[in-house]
């Protein structure tokens, strides 16, 4: 059975590290768009350009409760110059699977910006927080 690892060309990160939270609410997949413009003319006529035969894979993350620590190394990870700097840097993530003893780490970095809610009580959550991969860990 092919997997989303199967369909991806094997890139080194630019800040090698992995993601620092390995629990949350959900982690799944969205699409696989290829990198095409479509022009369309006069009548029905249409110029398409393909980029890249390449995949473009998003993965979501959603969070609608985390600890404190986790809530403040995400800060960290995704805000700080010297780690993924918010889109700038790509990075390890591996998913967490129930489902599943294999796991494949990809290279990612965040394509969202990162949205954190947090309550007077000491409450914090991530509503959605997407990544875009980029390859798979060599």
């Amino acid at each position: 059975m092919s997997t989303l690892y199967d369909y991806l060309p094997v890139v080194s990160p630019d800040y090698v590290a992995y993601f620092p939270i390995d629990s949350y609410d959900n982690a799944f997949v969205v699409g696989g768009e290829k990198n095409v413009e479509i022009h369309s003319g006069y009548s029905i006529s249409e110029e398409r350009i393909l980029f890249s035969p390449q995949t473009k894979f998003y993965i979501n993350l959603q969070w609608s409760l985390m600890s404190e620590v986790d809530a403040e190394l995400l800060l960290d990870f995704y805000h700080n110059p010297l780690k993924a700097c918010g889109t700038y840097r790509s990075f390890y993530f591996t998913p967490v699977s129930q489902y599943s003893s294999v796991q494949h780490t990809y290279v990612v970095r965040f394509n969202s910006p990162l949205e954190e809610t947090f309550s007077n009580v000491k409450r914090y959550g991530v509503g959605n927080l997407q990544l875009i991969v980029l390859g798979r860990k060599p």
